[in-house]
């Protein structure tokens, strides 16, 4: 017998479960590292083999001061949800809240359908990207109309399974 889970419950699983827990541990004492931080310091790189995905409804352009580089993922399509407002905007973060890749489409006008990749960590995408569009077409991200999972889900999905260390 085979079994489902509700694409809901996995975006739960996938996104609002880790920022609860990440965000409940108020009622606990101070660490030696919860001490703020000295934003002049270097911080270290970005753990690439646990990544979450957020969903932004607008699309996201990071400062320029932030972004290392832009690369658009030419023949990347993402499709529309059946219901409400697509997502415009996937931004990937380390455990630590450390932003690595900000995926944005919509942006500019008109809207081509475009996605972008605003790189802020050092991050090789471009030897990456046959792989990349090799995940979306087997994922179908271009016809995969499910809301949160599909679309440019879809797409943050194939990007992380591609950038795992």
């Amino acid at each position: 017998m085979r079994t489902t889970v509700h694409p809901i419950v996995l975006i739960f699983l996938v996104i609002a479960l880790p920022l609860a827990l990440a965000r409940g541990g108020s009622s606990r004492a101070a660490a030696p590292n919860d001490a703020p931080r000295d934003h002049a310091s270097v911080s270290p790189p970005p753990d690439l083999s646990s990544l979450n995905i957020r969903l932004s409804a607008r699309a996201i352009r990071p400062p320029a001061a932030e972004v290392k580089k832009v690369v658009v993922l030419q023949g990347i399509r993402a499709a529309r949800p059946r219901v409400g407002e697509p997502a415009r905007s996937v931004i990937l973060e380390d455990d630590a809240r450390q932003r690595v890749v900000i995926l944005s489409m919509g942006e500019h006008e008109p809207d081509d359908g475009s996605i972008r990749a605003y790189l802020l960590a050092d991050l090789d995408l471009e030897s990456r990207l046959p792989s990349l569009t090799a995940c979306t077409v087997q994922r179908r991200c271009a016809e995969d109309r499910t809301p949160g999972t599909g679309g440019l889900g879809c797409i943050a999905f194939c990007l992380v399974e591609t950038v795992r260390p």
